[in-house]
């Protein structure tokens, strides 16, 4: 009869090894993300510019309206592109786990429920990651009204 001293031996194992590469590629991933989002946000600090003066005015013309709507289309289209490339490299982390541990199938080194538990948590370690990054995108306020003709 086996005791049950291994699993608990191995389920600490399995704990221990998660926590190391948590704190590892969490490292690794702000690193990553402190690049994309520094590249985020330019066209949004530059509307946000505009609707201050936009609002500070007393008198607001038509064309700084329009000017006002082309630097909220920037921004918004920036915002979208920043968005796009954080899920493409969220999928290309995945796309990487996912080789990783194909790899790793025949492996008799390690357990299989270790190779799983290792692989679970990569994955959400790029989750929370990109989850993070997406939090940090600047926030794009709404356009004010269009000034009304007199």
């Amino acid at each position: 009869m086996r005791s049950r001293a291994p699993f608990t031996r191995w389920t600490f194992l399995v704990l221990a090894v998660a926590v190391l590469q948590l704190s590892a590629n969490a490292v690794n991933a702000d690193d990553n993300r402190s690049e994309e989002s520094s590249e985020c946000g330019v066209e949004v600090g530059a509307y946000l510019d505009l609707a201050s003066q936009y609002q500070g005015s007393t008198r607001r013309t038509p064309k700084d309206f329009r000017e006002l709507a082309g630097a909220y289309k920037e921004a918004l289209r920036e915002r979208n592109e920043c968005l796009r490339s954080i899920n493409m490299k969220f999928k290309e982390d995945l796309r990487a786990i996912k080789i990783k541990y194909d790899a790793l199938k025949n492996d008799r080194s390690t357990s299989r429920a270790l190779r799983e538990t290792q692989r679970l948590a990569e994955i959400s370690i790029a989750t929370l990651s990109r989850d993070e990054a997406i939090r940090n995108l600047p926030l794009l306020p709404v356009l004010p009204e269009r000034p009304t003709k007199r």
